[in-house]
């Protein structure tokens, strides 16, 4: 997989060539409680030893961009599966992943929408 290194020249195709890439090739681990898979869009790679999916509980991870400004963006187009998957966080100090919430997953669409709409009328209002 190739890397993405992001600079005011860095073009949309290359972020959306990038996105695809890390989404057509996940990690995947089989464990007693079935398929688990990590997409990773960080720039390092997983150390998939250190991963222990088998002692979380949910199925589907997901590795965040660490520019946040452009994982923003990646989000936007991630389908509905990745943008409800746990996030996981690489712990240096401690050589282990942890998984975070993933609060898009647990705020309804129409809780969502309603803040979104709240918010927009407080910038329309500026």
């Amino acid at each position: 997989m190739s890397e993405l290194y992001v600079t005011e020249d860095t073009t949309e195709e290359e972020l959306l060539e990038y996105v695809r890439e890390c989404v057509e090739d996940p990690v995947v681990e089989h464990t007693r409680q079935g398929k688990k898979i990590v997409w990773n869009f960080s720039s390092h790679d997983v150390v998939e030893e250190e991963l222990n999916l088998s002692a979380k509980h949910c199925h589907d991870f997901v590795i965040p961009f660490q520019v946040t400004s452009t994982w923003a963006m990646m989000f936007t187009l991630l389908p509905e599966r990745i943008r409800n998957a746990e996030n996981l966080v690489w712990k240096p100090s401690e050589d282990t992943y942890y998984a975070y919430n993933q609060f898009y997953r647990k705020l309804s669409d129409e809780r969502r929408n309603e803040f979104k709409n709240n918010l927009s009328k407080v910038v329309d209002n500026e």
